[in-house]
């Protein structure tokens, strides 16, 4: 199965910028589900995304909350059909969207992007995401040390 990029740049309330980056399905016509459900997720604004080249500007507003800075990281891992995983990386998740332990994310809150996902994302090979096997968030001042 062929693979392209897909990239989405976000932004933050006090203004810093973040790129993240999947491989999805190609061709991947129709990127706004995927994108809605990333957003969802997160108090960044996403600012623009790209996918085969093709720009998209969005300049969606940050929004403030508990982790509303590129600081706290969710990470959202899926196993592929080959051994192996794909990263969706959301920056500055949405309190509500986590258990009480504000560690891992509620299953729950996850759905939406669940289906976007194993629906358009692989990995660099084409083997497609299968099951979530992970949903934490994580410092990155701590993981950059």
């Amino acid at each position: 199965m062929a693979v392209q990029r897909l990239y989405v740049e976000w932004l933050d309330i006090n203004g810093a910028f973040q790129r993240t980056a999947n491989y999805v399905v190609a061709p991947m016509a129709f990127p706004v589900p995927y994108i809605t459900a990333l957003q969802a997720l997160s108090n960044a604004g996403i600012q623009q995304y790209s996918v085969n080249g093709v720009l998209t500007v969005l300049a969606n507003a940050p929004a403030v909350g508990q982790y509303d800075n590129m600081y706290q990281v969710g990470q959202i891992v899926y196993q592929t059909t080959a051994p192996g995983s794909v990263r969706v990386i959301v920056p500055a998740p949405r309190a509500a969207n986590l258990q009480a332990d504000k560690i891992n994310f509620n299953p729950a809150a996850l759905a939406g992007l669940d289906i976007q996902v194993l629906t358009n994302v692989d990995d660099a090979l084409g083997n497609a995401a299968t099951i979530r096997t992970s949903a934490v968030v994580y410092d990155r001042r701590t993981d950059q040390q």
